[in-house]
Formats: structure tokens, sequence, C-alpha cells
């Protein structure tokens, strides 16, 4: 990782102008998104994926890139509610064929989050009841809440 960061910054010396080399070690300490596993596998956004408030978060590391990009006029995203940050996680996360969820997500506090099909209570067939979450998940992002 220090090899990475030290290639950027030999690619990009001397940006931004106009700072001294104090200030643009703190720029570069302050734009760098970090790399999270978890996102490489799954079809999660950070601002869903991440609890607000969490400084080592890629939330946060986009926020604070944000803020760098819209000099400061936008810093932080209005918190997403728990239940609906939850929802969005839950229909996007990839599950083993054949399963199902059930519950409010995967720290709903039961054991056994993903049942089989055949377990699961009503017409909870996988694609329908992954699209109708993703579905909900849409129509949130898409308020402007």
């Amino acid at each position: 990782m220090t090899a990475g960061r030290a290639l950027a910054r030999t690619c990009f010396e001397g940006l931004p102008r106009g700072l001294g080399a104090a200030e643009r070690e703190a720029y570069w300490g302050s734009v760098e998104v970090p790399y999270r596993p978890y996102y490489a596998y799954e079809e999660v956004l950070a601002v869903f994926g991440d609890a607000p408030g969490i400084g080592t978060s890629l939330l946060s590391a986009f926020e604070r890139l944000t803020a760098v990009l819209s000099d400061g006029e936008v810093s932080a995203l209005p918190p997403v509610p728990e239940p609906v940050r939850r929802l969005c996680v839950d229909a996007y996360r990839r599950r083993r064929p054949g399963a199902v969820p059930h519950g409010d997500g995967p720290d709903d506090g039961r054991p056994g989050f993903v049942q089989t099909r055949e377990q699961a209570p009503g017409p909870l067939g996988k694609a329908s009841s992954r699209a109708r979450a993703q579905s909900r998940a849409r129509r949130y992002a898409g308020s402007g809440n």
C-alpha cells in the first residue's frame, strides 16, 4: 500500500498547486480512499454499507474527498435512517442459491438469517423477494430523503 501511495504522489507531483509541503501532505492524507474488500465483492454503495460517523469508513473517505472537490460546500451526506440503510444493504446482499432472507437483516439478533426457500413463510421466492427489496431501495434513493 505504501508503494501505491508513493506512485500516486509521484504521478501527481506538484499538485494541488499553491500548497506547501505540510499542506500537501495533509491534502493527500485527507483525500485517500481506502480499499475495503467487502466492497470489491458486493454490489453495495458505501452510503448504505457504512454507518455514518465512522472516520475510517469508505463513506467517510468519500465525504472528505467530496468536501475537497466542492471547496467545502458539500461535506457529508444526510444520514440515511438505520432501517432504510439495512433494507438497502439486504436488498443487494449476495446469497447462496436457494436461500432467502428473514428478519430485519444480518444483525437482527436471530440465528439463521438465511433460510432455505422451503422453510420460508409465504411466497418468498429468491427472485421476487430480492426484486421487491431492490425496488424499495430504489424508491428511497430517488425520493430525495
